[in-house]
């Protein structure tokens, strides 16, 4: 690694804040490996073997993203990860399989997002806060709304119960006065199966919610290193 830190000083420093993957099966060593494409990739990998382990992709293909760091299994992200933009904003922490989003996750796009991903697209519980502030409680499909949730307006200090297909506003019930005491035993109860290890998201909005604040103002989306 230090061979290459002058070449990639930040991707070195950032695969330096976590120990290496141990894997026991295979011979391991650090390395480096250009595709034909001109993605690069930086870090452990088995011998004779894709990247395996623990390791940064700086892509060249793709559109939004430039950087992962993460596990990886036969050359794609698999397990705890993260991905960048070209100025190292973070655009998604979480869970992969085989190279796609899929678990519970952290993501950044135009909004903030915390819940469960299935193919690279939000899906199952959620938590999602707009760019104007307006969050959405509930469940996911496919990258859209879908099933029963909750719209809560901090402004407002309302709540009202909503039903979504596909995307689409199927049925409203009444608006009432946000209830954090009630809203917060409910969210609680829904997260129950949620990894321990990404709690602390939900436990850090559930204490933003508990005092009224928004999610992207108080914190947005952060790394954990």
């Amino acid at each position: 690694l230090d061979k290459l830190s002058k070449e990639y000083p930040e991707v070195i420093k950032r695969l330096k804040k976590r120990p290496p993957a141990k894997i026991f099966d295979k011979q391991v060593t650090w390395g480096k490996k250009i595709n034909k494409n001109g993605d690069i990739y930086i870090g452990q990998m088995a011998k004779g073997e894709d990247p395996f382990g623990r390791g940064c992709w700086i892509y060249a293909t793709h559109r939004n993203v430039k950087y992962y760091i993460g596990a990886l299994k036969h050359g794609a992200p698999h397990g705890s990860g993260c991905l960048y933009k070209e100025d190292w904003t973070l655009i998604f922490r979480g869970n992969f399989e085989y190279g796609e989003r899929r678990g519970f996750g952290v993501q950044n796009k135009d909004g903030n997002y915390y819940g469960y991903f299935k193919t690279n697209n939000k899906s199952g519980l959620g938590v999602f806060e707009n760019l104007d502030g307006l969050i959405y409680e509930g469940h996911f499909e496919n990258g859209e709304k879908d099933g029963k949730g909750y719209n809560i307006n901090y402004k407002d200090k309302t709540i009202e119960e909503i039903t979504y297909r596909e995307g689409n506003i199927e049925g409203i019930g009444e608006q009432e006065t946000y209830n954090k005491k009630k809203q917060r035993k409910l969210m609680t109860q829904q997260i129950s199966s949620i990894p321990k290890k990404y709690k602390k998201y939900i436990d850090m909005y559930l204490q933003l919610e508990s005092k009224g604040n928004s999610l992207m103002a108080s914190h947005g989306l952060k790394e954990d290193g």
